[in-house]
């Protein structure tokens, strides 16, 4: 019985053992060839510079095709900033961008994120457009610290999944403050995006909206300090049927859910020749709609 026990105990040390060679591994080639995302982050600030930085506006994709900054900044007497990144990452990338003080100067925070980015999330967004731009080092030790049992994740297979769909890239400097793609599509006259006649495809349109729970809500209002206000703006869908039976379902629930943090608006739907080429996007005609709604609601804010 003692030999049994023994061979077995040496088993799982050597099984845990094994699967922390692996961990460290992996990390150990994420620290060497990937310490800072690839790109996709991008920082527009107010030109003005005697102007105090009060309110920071958090998105994705979505808030780079919506909003016009320029139009808000210009309309709002208190400091506006842009933060946008890929729309792929979840809120784990949320935390890891709050943890490395890139909103802490701000005094209030609006969320005009996809609605899967209010979602507490136990993992970061492990698909081909992460490993393509996002995935490193750092992201992946604020994860662990926030989970520590995710050390024990096999981060060699991460990794290689990596470094599959890039090479090697420890440069720093992944915070841009220029978008060439949005000044391309904004000042070229020609295109769907300007002339708001892209063909609407919808099920390239449908948004799969979460069940949020009370875990969601915690996970939120902690990611923030204390003394910023944190406010959710939602993001208009299109009125697809399948968007307009979500909202309906859901509307109630969301705003219940999310009652104890300041909430611009309700959840709500925009008619499809308003969006352009996938989920959240609006075109052109959209964008000078909604730019007009956000900076009513960014007047509330600043107030």
């Amino acid at each position: 019985m003692n030999r049994f026990l023994i061979k077995t105990i040496s088993f799982l040390l050597a099984f845990l053992l094994l699967n922390v060679g692996y961990s460290f591994i992996g990390l150990y080639r994420l620290h060497q060839q990937f310490l800072h995302p690839n790109k996709g982050i991008v920082i527009l600030k107010q030109d003005d510079k005697t102007v105090s930085k009060n309110i920071l506006v958090i998105g994705c994709s979505n808030l780079q095709h919506n909003i016009q900054f320029t139009t808000v900044q210009d309309s709002i007497k208190d400091g506006v900033d842009f933060l946008y990144f890929p729309g792929t990452e979840n809120a784990s990338f949320l935390q890891y961008l709050s943890d490395g003080q890139y909103f802490s100067k701000y005094k209030k925070i609006i969320l005009y994120v996809p609605y899967h980015l209010l979602q507490k999330v136990d993992f970061l967004s492990d698909g081909v457009m992460n490993y393509k731009e996002i995935g490193n080092y750092n992201y992946t030790i604020n994860l662990i610290k926030h989970h520590p049992l995710l050390f024990f994740y096999d981060w060699n297979k991460y990794y290689q999944s990596i470094s599959l769909h890039r090479s090697k890239s420890t440069n720093g400097s992944f915070i841009v403050s220029t978008d060439n793609y949005l000044d391309s599509i904004l000042n070229n006259t020609a295109s769907t995006f300007r002339n708001c006649n892209e063909k609407f495809i919808a099920n390239k349109q449908i948004i799969i909206i979460p069940e949020y729970t009370h875990a969601d809500l915690h996970f939120l209002k902690n990611i923030f300090q204390p003394n910023q206000q944190i406010f959710i703006c939602y993001t208009p869908i299109p009125n697809v049927s399948e968007n307009v039976a979500s909202i309906n379902k859901s509307k109630s629930h969301i705003v219940n859910t999310f009652q104890s943090i300041h909430q611009l608006n309700e959840p709500k739907i925009l008619d499809s020749t308003l969006f352009f080429e996938q989920w959240y996007h609006l075109n052109y005609c959209g964008q000078q709609i909604e730019t007009q709604q956000f900076i009513k609601y960014i007047r509330a804010v600043a107030e």
